[in-house]
């Protein structure tokens, strides 16, 4: 919202995506499951040969908000998620992974009438920013259907917002500005099952533990005068 941290991004992949965003037990050696630590050594290391994993990923998105005749269209691309897993031992690997945590990208603009009057106050409100995350994981293989992990997890990022207000045919705004600053830490642990059926079916079974936190930070404040020109103060 316009005083929280923004929308929340999911944790998921595009080949989690594509499942309808679940995929908290499923892993290959092809992608980095970003949902559950514990499954980040599973199949890194076959028959002697040691697999590194990366991945890359930008989303895109698209938002119309309409009421009445008006109506506002956002549209933003960026990185999604960015992460490497690599083999340590044969029953031990590791990731590091970069991603969004939440984006907060929107704006919003009203006009305020006066009491006799023709002239209008327009307020305009400007979210920008967002909260990154930054992650270690640990992922280790115990017997052969076992699988734990333990990820921690550094939060930071900044959330801007720019408040504007100008009445009709004056040549002056009023801004209020606010940079929120804010960082914490978390951890999340996970753990993953296999069930062989036969030869070619196996049933994998999955789950993840996120511990709370709380971010803390600054928040500066400023106010400015502007001309209609968009500069000052």
């Amino acid at each position: 919202g316009t005083l929280g941290i923004g929308e929340i991004v999911p944790e998921t992949v595009a080949a989690q995506d594509m499942m309808g965003g679940v995929g908290v037990s499923f892993t290959n050696t092809f992608y980095n499951n970003q949902i559950n630590p514990a499954l980040l050594v599973k199949n890194r290391v076959i028959n002697g040969n040691k697999y590194v994993g990366f991945s890359v990923g930008y989303n895109g998105a698209f938002n119309r908000l309409q009421q009445g005749a008006k109506y506002q269209e956002n549209f933003g691309f960026a990185l999604n998620n960015l992460s490497i897993a690599f083999p340590i031992l044969n029953k031990w690997a590791m990731s590091l992974n970069l991603r969004p945590y939440s984006v907060a990208e929107f704006s919003t603009n009203k006009n305020v009438g006066f009491t006799n009057s023709n002239a209008t106050n327009t307020v305009e409100n400007t979210v920008t920013g967002g909260i990154t995350r930054v992650s270690w994981s640990n992922s280790v293989q115990l017997g052969k259907k076992v699988y734990l992990g333990i990820e921690a997890q550094h939060l930071f990022g900044n959330i801007v917002k720019d408040t504007t207000t100008g009445i009709t045919n004056s040549a002056e705004f009023y801004r209020n500005s606010s940079r929120v600053s804010l960082k914490g830490n978390t951890i999340k642990a996970g753990i993953g099952y296999t069930q062989n059926i036969n030869k070619k079916w196996h049933l994998n079974f999955g789950g993840i533990y996120q511990l709370g936190t709380s971010l803390v930070g600054s928040d500066l404040r400023t106010f400015s005068i502007l001309n209609n020109q968009g500069n000052g103060p």
